[in-house]
């Protein structure tokens, strides 16, 4: 009996294995996929197949998979697992270790010019700031999405990119700002039956007119969110409409249908949905504030507490600020670097416009030299025109190298340009001497000729 139970054993382990996902199937899977769509596709499968557990466990199972890409260097398949551990950190509540993971992503796909990728990136980014109290910088990332949406026409995102302004600005204590964005958002979803999009838009209005204080509008709102929120809609979501409803009854002074829903918050936010957690404790401990009832006030006050300061402690702020300078400064500098190259490449085009006309004009010269009489002066005053075009042709071409060899020293300039001018001079003089020569045995050929057939 006991051998069939161990071999029962083996066997269903070995079902259990076979049906999850190894790294190496991922490889195989993702090397022969054609397209970024398909890679994607695959990636993300096996994140939300393999990826279980705690989030810790499903962090450090994702983390497997990155040194191999790394060692390849394959910037675009990193930066799509980097972006799903900023993701998980973000949810944890871990802000500045999410801003790690997406800050580099972010790099990664400007490398591989995905703007697919670059702006699901930047939406993380801006999530990170907002949800840590860096609204301002949440809502620059957030405007920054906007030029990458008219790239790749994507409906779906543009509604996303106007959700979270528009929870900046209901942040910022501007819900007249935030209400069109999200009436657009949600006209966008319906159209397209975005189902799980449309929960996150009806709260996030509930919450406009919960912060124009127009309570039983916001209540409508929360109500029909929770109305669309299916078996595929996550506890955070769940969540955070529960902590809104609780902040609606509070205001209107209903401390105990309050506590309802701070309540159910509390279930679908632990353990790991920390500000959600944080957020639903705060309800308790203000409606138990207002019942008198001092034990439960003080043991959820000390819990949100607690939490606070695990999230939002000065240093994790510090070190967050100081990584958006250090991005704000990284993005600036390749501003600088588009608008050098595109001078160069302006300087680039000039020089050889003018290298061009130069050719050209000897050439029409000579040309037209062959068939009409020219004056010796003509071609005196034409040999000296064409040797200061030249002169400072060169000049302007081997400015930038004079300025660095002499350190832009006056003297040393002047003294450059007189050697240029004596190393010239003499080859002027040798091919103006052999051009007048020339020029004038074609015209002996040509008058000679004009007087045979005149004859």
């Amino acid at each position: 009996m006991k051998k069939i139970f161990i071999t029962f054993l083996f066997f269903c382990l070995a079902l259990f294995t076979k049906g999850q996902p190894t790294p190496e199937s991922l490889f195989a899977q993702y090397h022969s996929a054609k397209t970024f769509n398909d890679k994607a596709d695959i990636l993300t499968n096996y994140f939300n197949t393999e990826a279980k557990g705690t989030f810790d466990e499903r962090i450090a199972s994702v983390k497997k998979t990155q040194d191999y890409f790394i060692a390849r260097g394959d910037l675009w398949a990193t930066g799509y697992i980097q972006l799903s551990i900023a993701n998980t950190y973000r949810k944890m509540g871990q802000y500045s270790n999410s801003l790690k993971y997406s800050l580099p992503a972010l790099k990664n796909f400007e490398n591989g010019n995905d703007t697919d990728a670059i702006l699901n990136t930047l939406l993380q980014i801006g999530s990170s700031f907002t949800e840590s109290q860096n609204i301002q910088q949440g809502a620059n990332y957030y405007k920054k999405c906007i030029p990458f949406i008219d790239t790749v026409n994507n409906k779906e995102h543009y509604a996303r990119v106007l959700d979270n302004l528009a929870d900046c600005y209901n942040k910022m204590h501007l819900p007249d700002s935030a209400r069109p964005l999200l009436l657009q958002a949600i006209n966008i979803a319906s159209e397209q039956n975005d189902t799980l999009n449309l929960v996150n838009y009806y709260y996030r209005i509930g919450e406009t007119h919960l912060a124009a204080h127009q309570s039983e509008m916001a209540k409508y709102y929360f109500y029909k969110s929770i109305d669309w929120a299916g078996t595929h809609t996550t506890d955070s979501y769940l969540a955070h409409i529960y902590n809104d409803l609780a902040a609606a009854f509070f205001t209107v002074s209903n401390y105990d249908t309050a506590l309802f829903y701070a309540k159910y918050a509390v279930i679908d936010a632990y353990p790991e949905y920390k500000k959600e957690l944080m957020t639903a404790y705060q309800w308790l401990y203000k409606s138990y504030e207002q019942l008198n009832i001092s034990d439960s006030l003080h043991k959820y006050y000390r819990q949100s507490m607690d939490i606070k300061d695990s999230l939002f402690t000065s240093e994790k702020n510090s070190n967050i600020i100081l990584m958006d300078f250090q991005e704000q400064t990284r993005q600036e500098e390749i501003a600088a670097k588009k608008i050098k190259v595109a001078a160069e490449r302006r300087e680039n085009i000039e020089y050889a416009l003018i290298s061009l006309g130069i050719v050209v004009g000897v050439g029409l010269f000579l040309l037209l030299s062959r068939r009409f009489v020219m004056h010796i002066k003509v071609i005196k005053a034409f040999g000296v025109i064409t040797l200061l075009i030249v002169f400072e042709f060169f000049n302007l071409l081997l400015h930038p190298l004079l300025e660095f060899i002499t350190h832009h020293s006056v003297f040393g300039m002047l003294a450059s340009l007189v050697i240029l001018a004596a190393a010239l001079a003499p080859l002027h003089h040798k091919a103006e001497k052999w051009a007048t020569a020339k020029l004038l045995e074609k015209n002996n050929e040509v008058r000679l000729a004009a007087g045979q057939k005149n004859n």
